[in-house]
């Protein structure tokens, strides 16, 4: 295999790849789209419980993109992959260490939003619950 039938070849894997995740992040977004508006509808009388279980899902979403980023880089050291020759190796060491850096971003990103909503449905159910010592 010659160095530009190769190149070529992990172009072309890259190419499709990213035709993937594209279809990928469109199927999960309206997944995540009905997902919101059947918790809502459900939890339309209490808006804290609705609030809640989104913090949850979104908490526990970026528990698991955090922790299995950590477990990839402690069990697949990067910087010691080689495959046929250095530039081809530091392409795609390049790549997975951007993908890896991404996906960390965004789990660290989903357990911030996860513990501030959590921390707004209890905020608002403790308001409500003082309203209604209030009237009593």
């Amino acid at each position: 295999m010659s160095h530009s039938s190769a190149e070529i070849e992990i172009s072309e894997i890259i190419t499709n790849t990213n035709k993937i995740i594209n279809k990928i992040k469109q199927v999960i977004l309206i997944i995540i789209a009905i997902d919101f508006i059947l918790l809502f509808v459900l939890n339309l009388k209490s808006m804290y419980k609705f609030l809640t279980l989104i913090g949850v899902s979104i908490l526990t979403c970026g528990i698991t993109l955090t922790t299995t980023i950590i477990f990839v880089n402690l069990r697949l050291k990067i910087h010691t992959i080689t495959i046929i020759n250095d530039i081809i190796s530091d392409i795609l060491r390049n790549i997975l260490s951007s993908n890896l850096n991404i996906i960390l971003k965004y789990g660290l990103t989903f357990i911030i939003i996860g513990i501030i909503l959590i921390f707004i449905s209890n905020l608002i159910h403790i308001k409500i619950q003082f309203k209604k010592q209030k009237k009593m």
